[in-house]
């Protein structure tokens, strides 16, 4: 199969999309690509969702702070 794939870490290859979309693509595919659909209920479709969107994001993620327990 020759697919074309985007970046999905450059933020402008996700800019023109909305979630809804990104959630459709991943259920139902776009072009060549099959979808997940009969293998991912929707609950586990949104935080693939929110995964996709997260690699274009630029910002490192917060450390937590780990605070020692008193006593």
């Amino acid at each position: 199969m020759k697919v074309k794939l985007r970046d999905w870490r450059d933020p402008a290859a996700l800019k023109d999309f909305t979630d809804g979309e990104i959630f459709y693509i991943v259920n139902k595919g776009a072009g060549e690509m099959s979808g997940e659909e009969g293998r991912l209920k929707p609950e586990q479709i949104w935080p693939t969702v929110n995964y996709i969107r997260s690699l274009g994001k630029n910002e490192s993620s917060p450390k937590l702070k780990v605070e020692k327990p008193k006593g």
